[in-house]
């Protein structure tokens, strides 16, 4: 089996579209991805896969597949990847780790008006 990308991972298939890689430390390590799942949003992770090895975790009948983290866990993991940034960790995508800061802020402001 060839190794898969992280952007060529799309299931789950109902429900979910990928919309950018935010980090991805390559060939059998993790990745975390901006997505929406039903209309909303998210965060999503995965272990990749390997070229000897697996599809990554998790995994779906036989599918690679995102886990899609709850919006408070989505947001701890991309201030995560913010400081792996200025320690000097090259393995997020500048225009998707953007976006994500800017949903991580959109979510904090929703936050305030609701309190």
């Amino acid at each position: 089996m060839n190794y898969l990308q992280p952007q060529e991972v799309t299931s789950p298939k109902v429900g979910w579209s990928i919309s950018s890689v935010i980090f991805d430390e390559g060939e059998g390590e993790i990745a975390v991805c901006m997505g929406f799942w039903n209309s909303e949003q998210v965060i999503a992770i995965r272990w990749n896969g390997s070229k000897n090895k697996t599809l990554g975790n998790p995994q779906s009948s036989g599918h690679a597949t995102w886990f899609i983290l709850p919006t408070e866990f989505g947001v701890a993991i991309v201030k995560d990847i913010i400081l792996k940034k200025a320690a000097g960790n090259n393995n997020y995508n500048e225009v998707g780790l953007e976006k994500a800061i800017q949903w991580m802020n959109d979510f904090a402001l929703l936050r305030k008006a609701t309190y």
